[in-house]
């Protein structure tokens, strides 16, 4: 996904690119100078969300925001009770906080952390 921005400005206007979720194409082009950054999510974490969440409901539970607090989670996430509406009711979501990942810190927030590795020059997930 890719997101145009336009900011104005005394100077003139300058387009920024965006993306979201790491696709590898979109981090060959922020190496190359095409794209600013990506919103990226990884999907260890929201997969770590996802099952703590289903063995809770398995156990009868019912989380809420302080599933957040009480988890051993090394990465950030909001508990949201208004934002999503299925037609019938506000749906309470848990949104992991995205990372901001540029060409200055693509080798920390993805390489070092083992979700990507770098070949001819560019990443490529793992």
């Amino acid at each position: 996904m890719f997101e145009i921005i336009f900011t104005g400005g005394e100077g003139g206007n300058e387009v920024i690119i965006t993306g979201e979720d790491g696709a590898e194409a979109n981090l060959k082009n922020i190496i190359d100078g095409k794209q600013t950054m990506t919103a990226y999510k990884a999907i260890k974490n929201e997969a770590t969300v996802t099952v703590e969440l289903g063995e809770a409901l398995i156990k009868g539970e019912k989380p809420d925001s302080s599933f957040i607090s009480n988890s051993n989670w090394g990465f950030d996430c909001t508990y949201d009770t208004s934002t999503y509406n299925n037609g019938t009711e506000n749906v309470p979501s848990y949104i992991l906080v995205p990372t901001v990942v540029t060409k200055d810190n693509l080798q920390k927030e993805l390489v070092d952390t083992g979700y990507y590795r770098m070949e001819n020059g560019y990443p490529k997930l793992n």
